[in-house]
């Protein structure tokens, strides 16, 4: 169900990526594919040093400083001990972004992370079903018209267990 939800997310957004475009023809909205990269924080970083992932995100050009965001992924954690499973999540934030300058930007997303639990092992460190509070504040820098990288910090919180991540977003933009 999660992996329909998601399709038809990225389906919708690449179907008005061609109608959206502004008055100077400069597209209104931008689709992005990206990999996650970044060092495990928080009450799992005694587990797991790495956290890799990727994600879909859609920004609404509002105007030439400010855009609306919308995205959706997957974050793993590498794991340290064959002994504990860890579990994996999937973020769906909505946030914005703030260009001081042409190419540099501020970002912030909130939203919620799907927890995926680990079957069928010895141990499992966990916080539970369901979903949990996640924030994402970064920087970022666009390199060129197709190449974006945000340096960005992401927690997820849930019955007082942190799940968080210092890494690097780079991105391919459609």
């Amino acid at each position: 169900m999660r992996r329909l939800l998601i399709l038809a997310f990225i389906s919708i957004i690449a179907f008005t990526t061609n109608a959206q475009k502004s008055a100077s023809g400069t597209k209104r909205i931008k689709i992005s594919v990206a990999g996650d990269i970044g060092i495990t924080l928080g009450d799992y970083s005694a587990f797991s040093v790495l956290t890799y992932g990727g994600d879909v995100q859609g920004e609404y050009i509002v105007s030439s400083k400010f855009g609306i965001t919308l995205s959706g992924g997957f974050v793993s954690l590498s794991n340290r001990f064959s002994e504990v499973s860890l579990p994996s999540f999937l973020p769906a934030l909505a946030g914005a972004r703030y260009y001081f300058l042409h190419k540099i930007y501020a970002s912030l997303q909130a939203g919620t992370s799907f927890i995926i639990q680990p079957r069928n092992t010895k141990f499992a460190l966990s916080t539970g079903q369901g979903n949990e509070f996640t924030f994402a504040p970064g920087i970022g820098y666009q390199f060129s018209k197709n190449l974006d990288v945000l340096f960005k910090y992401e927690s997820s919180n849930k019955n007082g267990i942190n799940f968080s991540f210092s890494g690097l977003r780079i991105a391919y933009v459609f």
